[in-house]
C-alpha cells in the first residue's frame, strides 16, 4: 500500500465556525470525487454539529451523511462523522477534526487536518504535524 498523503489546511481566520465550514467544503470534494469520507470528530455533540451543518452550509448542495454509530450505512457513498475509530471501508479519506490523529493510518490514502489561527488549534496541530513526521510521513501545508 502507498504512504498516506496527508494535507494540513491553515486558516487565516481563527474560530471554529470557520474551520467547521471549510471542513464541510473538503467533504463535498471528497464525495464528488467518490470517496468514503470520514469525518474524525472529539465527542457527539462535535459530530451533530457537523451533521447540521452538512445540510445548510451551501444552497443546492446534498451530500448524504449519517453519525456513525457502529452501524455501517445503508448507502456505500455516504459520509460517516464519528468519534470512534473509522469503519474499515471509510478508512481511505479520513478528516480528521478530532484533538488527536486517527488510531490506525494503515489504510488511509488520505488525511485531512484543517487549523485555524487559534493558538489552542496551532499547538495541537503542531503535535499531530510532529507525530506524523515520527511516523515517516511527511504532511502538505496549504495556507488557506
Amino acid at each position: 500500500m502507498a504512504e498516506t498523503q496527508i494535507s494540513f489546511y491553515v486558516l487565516s481566520t481563527a474560530g471554529m465556525q470557520e474551520r467547521y465550514r471549510f471542513a464541510c467544503k473538503l467533504i463535498e470534494t471528497a464525495y464528488r470525487k467518490g470517496s468514503f469520507c470520514y469525518v474524525q470528530t472529539d465527542s457527539p455533540q462535535q459530530s451533530h454539529t457537523i451533521d447540521e451543518l452538512l445540510w445548510t452550509y451551501r444552497q443546492n448542495s446534498f451530500i448524504p451523511h449519517q453519525i456513525y454509530q457502529n452501524e455501517l450505512p445503508q448507502f456505500p457513498n455516504t459520509v460517516l462523522i464519528g468519534h470512534q475509530p473509522a469503519p474499515a471501508q471509510w478508512q481511505t479519506t479520513i478528516l480528521n477534526l478530532a484533538n488527536q490523529p486517527p488510531v490506525d493510518l494503515s489504510n488511509t490514502e488520505r488525511l485531512l487536518e484543517i487549523l485555524d489561527n487559534d493558538e489552542q488549534i496551532k499547538a495541537m496541530g503542531r503535535e499531530r504535524f510532529r507525530q506524523y513526521k515520527r511516523l515517516g510521513i511527511e504532511p502538505i501545508t496549504h495556507h488557506i
